[in-house]
């Protein structure tokens, strides 16, 4: 995994999860790297400024992004933005309804039905 990209320079595709999905994203992210994505937020620190900077923000929703208030309020900030959002859903964790609303008219990606490859390679193809 490459050193977190902070935004300034290039085009970047900004990564939104909770850091307690860490373990679940990064092989994902590192696939997307390998493919030649420039990542933002892969440290599981991703902000409203990068949001709106974004070419792209890949958001891996779950069970933790639904109670994180902080990543909820960054994939509003690139929504309001009219950034494209590809969904990622990690599981079928009910997300509060006003992101429940968002996701289904973006159609989120189902993420175990993927191998990382094929996951990755789907979240490109969505771009």
């Amino acid at each position: 995994m490459n050193k977190p990209y902070s935004g300034n320079s290039k085009p970047f595709v900004l990564a939104l999860f909770s850091g307690k999905d860490t373990e679940k994203v990064m092989p994902v992210l590192e696939a997307l790297e390998k493919k030649g994505l420039t990542l933002c937020g892969q440290d599981g620190h991703a902000t409203e400024k990068q949001a709106k900077k974004a070419c792209t923000t890949i958001a891996f929703l779950s069970e933790n992004f639904a109670k994180d208030e902080q990543k909820q309020q960054v994939f509003f900030t690139a929504d309001a933005a009219r950034m494209p959002i590809i969904p990622v859903k990690q599981d079928d964790a009910k997300q509060p309804e006003v992101l429940e609303r968002s996701i289904t008219a973006k159609n989120a990606i189902m993420a175990e039905r993927y191998s990382t490859e094929e996951l990755a390679n789907r979240i490109i193809g969505a771009e």
